[in-house]
Order: C-alpha cells, then structure tokens, then sequence
C-alpha cells in the first residue's frame, strides 16, 4: 500500500481522536487508498490489521479505539497465496 503513499513507511497525520479518525485522514490525503481499506458501505475489510502501539484493535476498541500524542498505527493487510 505504499505505493499510494509516495512509498514512504511512515506517513504523519494530524491529531485524530480515534482509529477510524485518523483512517479518515489518511484517505482524505491518499483517495486512491479507499478502495484497499474500506467497503463499499464503509466498513474496514476484516483482512485488514490494524495495530495501535503494537496492540490489535480488535482486542481494544476496534475503530473506536482512543489516539493520544504520540500513539503509532501500523496497517497490515493480509497476504495470502497458493
């Protein structure tokens, strides 16, 4: 998903209050990223990882999860193959 990012690692983002936020932002900076992340309906692909602090959100508040100064997102989509 780099490629949608000028290939860089780490992208910065303004202050979000939560995952789903800074999601939002992130797309609204990148657009062509939208379609590898989200539905159509909105809802983020559920091969999607997303880890904030190295922790999945699933076993925190999933988008809803909180942001504070300083917190890290990774973004891991799943790779499979045959």
């Amino acid at each position: 998903m780099r490629r949608f990012v000028d290939n860089e690692r780490r992208v910065k983002l303004d202050r979000a209050a939560t995952v789903r936020e800074a999601l939002d932002l992130l797309v609204a900076k990148n657009p062509l990223l939208r379609p590898y992340l989200f539905t159509d309906s909105g809802e983020l692909f559920s091969y999607i990882g997303l880890f904030v602090n190295r922790k999945d959100i699933r076993s925190l508040q999933m988008e809803k999860t909180p942001l504070y100064a300083g917190d890290n997102i990774a973004l891991l989509p799943a790779v499979a193959g045959g």
